[in-house]
């Protein structure tokens, strides 16, 4: 990857990668919503570049019978 500020080149290694969070309110800012990155910092020049959004994972709520309900 080459840097946008000081234009040198570096690699990508996942042990450098890191998820940073941009905040979308006061509210989210404290418990930890938000828009979330994987991030890389430039090891020349130590800014950061978001990499790619990252998503939450949506669990399937079981499903509920509801003949069994009924009963």
């Amino acid at each position: 990857m080459k840097c946008c500020y000081c234009k040198r080149r570096f690699s990508l290694k996942s042990q450098n990668r890191y998820l940073s969070a941009e905040p979308t309110s006061i509210s989210n800012a404290f418990n930890g919503g938000g828009t979330m990155y994987d991030s890389f910092d430039c090891p020349h020049c130590g800014c950061q570049h978001r990499i790619a959004q990252r998503y939450s994972k949506v669990e399937e709520n079981p499903q509920i019978d509801t003949e069994e309900d009924c009963e």
